[in-house]
């Protein structure tokens, strides 16, 4: 029994030695496992470091890229807009030099021209002499004077509204060999010195209508009015703010500027033509009193008393006023006239015959009057055609409407009239539809924007 007890104890202490070694080897290995874990993360940890260390050099140099190629772009923008600015003031300064340079010459022309005709009217004491020596005289000396006034502002005008120039001194030549510059060929009261020697009778008759020109010519405007200068100038800023959109690059900015451009030289155009009719209306009442201004009515036969010269060659605005003026007043009397000798018609049936037959005239009269005015703007104050005075007025509604109200009518056509809209809405509509169409715009092109910033992000995010 003590020897199987001491064999025992010799195995058991054997089975916890044999125990102890492999729980050390146990530890041993799992802190080999451990270090050799520990180790790879580490490793792994380094390379993706390293990894990030590299991307974030790439992204780095991709921005020092772009904004390189941001800091190019902008100046060679800079410096194409720099071109075009050289080359506009070059442009500029070329055509101010052609225009000083074109304006000396035909002053220099004038004078020579002036001082050829001077010499050769004291050398011979004749009039009637050409442009040149080899020329028949088939034109009068006055073709070689400077432009008037009236002339030189009828040519603005005609620049201004982009019509074709006229030629002012073949309408003199035609006037002068219809005799309209008199028998000494003078111009106006500018021209006193006649081309043939004056006797006493001829002097007193030159004298006399002399006078009778410059009484007539001193009523004539010199320039236009103020308001046409202004409107003139802020025309030709338009003019050229859209000359300036129109060299712009193509784009959305290039055709909201070139459409506000054109609508405000629209508008600048509109308005100048309405100045211009004012003008013509005022000069249209003053052919009517005898070339006088309002006011001095009565001295108009002192001034027709005088021959029919016209101080210089009347234009075709001028003839065609006073030839409207003098239809207008012609068809007013006619109208006059007629309502008095016809009466009050006595049965209903003839009362319907005798009120189509005026509206077939006045249809008539309105077509004569629109084929007549369609160069000039229609007349929205209601002035050109306005009717006769409410005396004759009244006489003429009694006899053709008889047993009614001419005022309830009226009422009832001012009404209408209040219905329709005037210049200011029509141009406040304008500028609300331009406003809102450049605000959509804008937003549109916001969404543009915003749209590619997030195509971009995301395409840098994908990489």
């Amino acid at each position: 029994m003590a020897s199987l007890g001491g064999d025992f104890e010799a195995l058991k202490r054997r089975a916890q030695q044999q125990d102890a070694e492999k729980q050390a080897t146990l530890l041993k290995q799992r802190a080999q496992q451990d270090k050799e874990a520990a180790a790879r993360q580490a490793a792994l940890e380094a390379k993706e470091k390293a990894e990030r260390e590299k991307r974030r050099e790439q992204l780095k140099a991709r921005e020092e890229e772009r904004k390189k190629r941001e800091a190019e772009q902008i100046r060679l923008a800079a410096q194409r807009e720099e071109w075009k600015r050289q080359k506009q003031k070059e442009q500029e300064r070329a055509a101010k030099g052609d225009g000083k340079k074109r304006a000396s010459q035909e002053d220099i022309g004038d004078r020579v021209v002036t001082k050829k005709m001077i010499k050769a009217k004291e050398k011979a004491g004749l009039g009637g002499l050409g442009r040149t020596a080899g020329k028949a005289s088939s034109s009068s000396s006055s073709d070689y004077l400077p432009l008037t006034r009236q002339e030189k502002r009828e040519r603005r005008e005609r620049e201004a509204m982009g019509m074709p120039a006229r030629n002012i001194r073949a309408a003199g030549r035609s006037n002068a060999a219809t005799g309209g510059t008199g028998a000494s060929g003078l111009r106006g009261p500018a021209g006193s010195s006649s081309s043939t020697p004056l006797n006493a009778r001829g002097s007193i008759a030159s004298a006399s209508s002399s006078s009778s020109r410059t009484a007539l010519q001193s009523s004539t405007p010199a320039s236009p009015s103020p308001a046409l200068k202004l409107l003139q100038v802020r025309l030709n800023k338009a003019i050229e703010s859209r000359r300036q959109a129109e060299r712009l690059p193509e784009g959305k900015d290039r055709s909201i500027q070139l459409r506000d451009a054109e609508s405000l030289e629209k508008d600048l155009r509109r308005k100048m033509a309405m100045e211009r009719k004012r003008e013509e209306q005022a000069e249209m009442e003053r052919i009517k009193n005898g070339g006088l201004p309002p006011g001095q009515e009565g001295r108009a036969g002192v001034v027709a008393a005088g021959p029919p010269t016209p101080a210089r060659p009347e234009t075709a605005r001028e003839r065609f006023l006073r030839e409207e003026g003098e239809r207008k007043a012609r068809k007013q009397d006619e109208k006059a006239t007629s309502g008095a000798k016809k009466g009050k018609p006595t049965a209903g049936k003839s009362m319907r015959f005798d009120e189509d037959e005026e509206d077939s005239d006045a249809g008539s009269d309105d077509y004569e009057d629109d084929s007549d005015l369609d160069s000039f703007i229609d007349d929205d104050d209601g002035t050109l055609g306005a009717p006769p005075d409410d005396g004759e007025s009244n006489d003429i509604w009694s006899i053709m409407n008889p047993g009614r109200e001419r005022r309830r009518y009226i009422e009832d056509d001012d009404e209408d009239d209040d219905m329709e809209a005037d210049m200011g809405s029509v141009l406040r509509e304008e500028m609300r539809s331009a406003r809102m169409g450049r605000e959509e715009d804008k937003r549109e092109e916001e969404i543009l924007k915003r749209r590619e910033r997030e195509k971009a992000e995301r395409r840098r995010m994908g990489r």
